[in-house]
């Protein structure tokens, strides 16, 4: 069979671009925590990525998921809260973000919310940030948990301008503002007092507050998350994605 040489560079072109993914910028979905002892190894949504850090302290004085130690706690989310993370690995892309719900949403609102804190370690109480200073890298939009009775894992879809890239050596602060201002969610946290060499989990009235409060009841507590990336792609992915849309309209102009 002979192919005519347009058909094979409009196909490279449409497969190409095919390639790169275009639906809502962020999405939540669900899934019950079960007797796991440590964060899925791939998003939920199974096209996001796989998980390349989880802030769970298993040391003594911290707690796991489901293992020995002190057990972890439920705190409630009566108005904003989140953790920090420092990420150590290559740049990459935030394709999802996980934490564990225990029970409450189906009703209630919250925005998400991830700022970048620079290359500053955040990991004890007296380590805080000006939430009015930072610029939100996420979209202006909110969403609703669904109602949960369990322990759920929780997750974050991102794509679009919301799939940022992770920048090596920077803290984020990941966070979700209760717009209700009521007792609607409980997510899961460490226990014990143990400090989280990666950061801290953190609670504040709103994103224009002028400081937040580090740690949970005085505590070098953590809020469980698992964050799930994907590799940023070479620059000779970019130039051959390029390349097949320039052949693309080369094609268009040899037809007319």
């Amino acid at each position: 069979m002979n192919t005519h040489p347009k058909q094979i560079i409009a196909a490279t072109a449409v497969a190409l671009a095919l390639a790169v993914p275009a639906y809502a910028n962020i999405t939540v979905i669900n899934n019950t925590l079960g007797s796991a002892t440590s964060f899925p190894s791939f998003a939920i949504s199974g096209n996001n990525g796989s998980l390349a850090f989880q802030d769970v302290i298993g040391t003594t004085g911290g707690s796991s998921l489901q293992g020995p130690g002190n057990s972890p706690q439920g705190t409630v989310a009566n108005n904003g809260f989140g953790e920090i993370f420092n990420w150590t690995g290559s740049s990459s892309t935030l394709s999802a973000l996980s934490i564990i719900d225990t029970g409450g949403g189906g009703t209630p609102t919250y925005q998400p919310f991830l700022f970048d804190l620079g290359t500053s370690i955040f990991n004890s109480t007296s380590s805080t940030f000006n939430p009015s200073t930072q610029v939100d890298l996420l979209s202006n939009i909110t969403v609703t948990p669904p109602a949960l009775g369990s322990a759920n894992f929780l997750e974050f879809d991102f794509s679009g301008t919301d799939a940022i890239t992770l920048l090596t050596g920077h803290s984020y602060a990941f966070g979700l503002l209760n717009n209700n201002n009521d007792s609607s969610l409980t997510f899961l946290r460490s226990g014990g007092g143990s400090s989280d060499p990666n950061g801290i989990g953190f609670s504040l009235t709103s994103l224009s507050a002028t400081s937040e409060t580090s740690g949970f009841s005085g505590n070098n507590r953590t809020a469980f998350i698992g964050i799930y990336t994907v590799p940023v792609p070479e620059p000779a992915t970019y130039a051959l994605f390029g390349g097949g849309l320039a052949l693309l309209g080369f094609a268009r102009r040899f037809k007319k």
